[in-house]
């Protein structure tokens, strides 16, 4: 039976989703459903991922209203998103509660994370500071040279390689081979190539794993490359701006462990439509 789907398009500095509300459709999608229909509007609607909102039954941890977000990459596998988060929270704010400033706590899949909206910029608030493990070797340039990719996990994997030049990079090329490489196995790896311009300002490209290309902006690879920069001293204020191939966005470094960072960026609704699946 052909079933009249709800969609939206949305952009989170150049970070492009597909959004399904699951509490405006009127018959049942089962969750074994969510990894296909993810690779077809993904692929239909030329995205980086499919968002999935539903109400959130899960305990609270905020006042704020609350919801669910499933998230999975075009080729149909579950992730934490950042950038999707911030998008959700936006979205729950502007269109299902029709307000232009607002508090969402969105349940992922890397727990509870708190979105501030107000206007077109949304924040992703008291993020947990990304856990930065070993430096792993790895060829770049067509192998002629090589870097250290720091790994880290920021609610998914990422290797953060610092780069002289970002847009000299052959970003997909070699984010392709390093995303496979034994050392990242099995999970396998996003892949950051992060340049820093100045002590309060990077520029960083993004392959990323389930997406397999490089995408416009990635949350997660901001934060991560953010916490590496300021890890070994390339960021040396409590804030930085990070331009990404999609717009600039913004991390505030917290004063400890448990208020964490904050991601902020704008948000912007492509288009609202309906798609027969």
């Amino acid at each position: 039976m052909t079933q009249a789907l709800p969609v939206l398009k949305l952009s989170a500095n150049g970070n492009t989703f597909v959004l399904i509300d699951l509490r405006r459709v009127l018959q049942k999608i089962p969750n074994t459903r969510l990894p296909s229909l993810a690779r077809k509007l993904s692929h239909e609607f030329a995205s980086d991922g499919l968002a999935v909102l539903r109400a959130n039954s899960a305990n609270k941890t905020s006042k704020s209203p609350s919801i669910r977000m499933d998230f999975f990459n075009p080729d149909g596998s579950a992730a934490f998103c950042g950038n999707g988060t911030r998008a959700a929270g936006f979205y729950e704010t502007h269109i299902v509660r029709k307000k232009n400033t607002g508090a969402v706590e969105v349940q992922t899949l890397d727990g509870p994370r708190l979105v501030e909206v107000a206007g077109p910029r949304a924040r992703l608030m008291q993020v947990p500071a990304p856990a930065i493990g070993d430096a792993v070797a790895v060829a770049i340039n067509g192998r002629k040279t090589t870097a250290k990719a720091w790994r880290v996990d920021a609610g998914c994997p990422h290797a953060v390689l610092f780069v002289d030049n970002a847009q000299a990079q052959e970003v997909e090329n070699t984010g392709r081979r390093i995303r496979r490489l034994d050392a990242f196995q099995p999970a396998g790896t996003n892949v950051d190539f992060v340049q820093a311009l100045s002590p309060t300002r990077l520029k960083v490209r993004t392959y990323e794993r389930g997406v397999e290309r490089e995408t416009g902006s990635c949350g997660s690879g901001v934060l991560a490359s953010a916490a590496v920069a300021r890890h070994l001293g390339k960021i040396t204020g409590t804030s930085c701006e990070v331009e990404t191939l999609g717009g600039t966005l913004r991390v505030y470094f917290g004063k400890d462990a448990k208020s964490g960072l904050v991601l902020e960026g704008t948000v912007k609704i492509l288009f609202q439509g309906i798609f027969y699946v």
